[in-house]
């Protein structure tokens, strides 16, 4: 049955490394957290470049790595392509580019902003699955993904439960609205397809702060039964546009300023009023 859960506190951080099972069960050392979880702890962990910059600017609290990173568009935004595995296409291209250029910042404390041909999904499976999987949404006011607090630690908490997760780096949408939404729903097609790999019989989505906002268009603007989520856990969302109740910054990044709808500049007169019919009805 599908259930939609709206959460008011925020999922403890939680310890932990670890890039395979084996590779635990050889390096593990135990360390207590904060709500008394015993987690083991990983020290021979090895992350991809970017997640080496994060750390080079702060220690993280966790030492996890994922079992597996899957860039959602290899060949960039540019070509009109997603996976394709074996002659199988898997997910969509990515059909529009969210006009971004040069290369991932890492930032501090593991935000990380102008996401764009570096998509991806870090996926997360437990020793003992239980059936379950959560694709989580950083948050990060649409300028950027919290992938520590939002996105690591979470998927340690899932995992530590036999709950499977990807951890989705969305483009970030630069005005762009639609490209976030198409990010988690190709998240959704490739792990649909691989379900059976890896045990997996429900699919649900979460997100924290603005990633809780793409949970909910998530939820809500699925295109069908492979993109509609089995459940949803929304984490302090942002569940509205209307500037006088979420963040300014947020609604500017994911719609695009006021301006960029309703300018004159360099527009033919049915394309601005377009643009004024279409801000007004957002």
């Amino acid at each position: 049955m599908k259930r939609t859960f709206l959460l008011a506190a925020v999922m403890v951080a939680v310890v932990c490394a670890g890039t395979s099972a084996s590779a635990q069960r050889k390096t593990k050392k135990s360390q207590l957290v904060l709500d008394g979880t015993v987690v083991n702890v990983n020290p021979l962990a090895r992350t991809s470049p970017v997640e080496e910059k994060l750390k080079a600017k702060n220690t993280p609290g966790i030492e996890y790595a994922p079992t597996k990173t899957v860039y959602l568009y290899p060949k960039g935004q540019r070509v009109d392509q997603g996976i394709v595995e074996n002659g199988v296409t898997v997910t969509q291209g990515p059909l529009v580019s969210n006009g971004l250029k040069g290369a991932e910042v890492a930032g501090g404390w593991g935000f990380v902003s102008n996401v764009t041909d570096s998509a991806r999904i870090d996926i997360f499976i437990p020793e003992k699955p239980n059936g379950q999987m959560v694709i989580a949404c950083p948050g990060g006011g649409y300028s950027g993904i919290s992938t520590w607090n939002e996105g690591t630690y979470a998927a340690k908490w899932l995992n530590d439960r036999g709950i499977a997760c990807a951890v989705l780096k969305y483009r970030l949408p630069n005005g762009h609205r639609q490209i976030p939404l198409q990010d988690v729903q190709n998240a959704f097609r490739y792990c649909r397809h691989h379900s059976e790999d890896w045990g997996i019989k429900q699919i649900g989505v979460m997100g924290f702060s603005a990633g809780g906002h793409l949970a909910s268009t998530a939820e809500t603007m699925y295109v069908d039964s492979t993109t509609r989520p089995d459940f949803a856990v929304l984490i302090y969302p942002v569940i509205i546009m209307d500037e006088n109740a979420t963040h300014k910054g947020s609604v500017d990044n994911l719609l695009g300023s006021e301006a960029s709808w309703t300018s004159r500049e360099d527009k033919t007169f049915d394309n601005w009023y377009k643009g004024l019919y279409e801000y007004d009805g957002l």
